[in-house]
């Protein structure tokens, strides 16, 4: 089970050679899953609005766990 709260541990689940989407990935809630699932071994697609924090978590999960992370080019929307 994951929990907001700081200190408690998520269900011993094996996520490695998975790929799991997070939205919301450059603040609060989304980082943390982030950086707990990607320590659990999944690849991550990260998306969010805020490309520079996106770009600094995405090189800070692949330098502390080695998965494999994708975020999106361009996030912003024309019309």
């Amino acid at each position: 089970m994951f929990s907001v709260f700081p200190g408690a541990a998520m269900s011993a689940v094996d996520y490695r050679g998975q790929t799991t989407l997070i939205t919301g990935a450059s603040a609060g809630i989304g980082t943390e899953f982030a950086r707990r699932i990607a320590a659990r071994g999944s690849h991550v697609v990260l998306v969010a609005r805020r490309k520079e924090r996106l770009e600094e978590l995405a090189a800070e999960l692949t330098a502390a766990h080695g998965v494999e992370l994708q975020a999106p080019k361009s996030s912003s929307f024309e019309g």
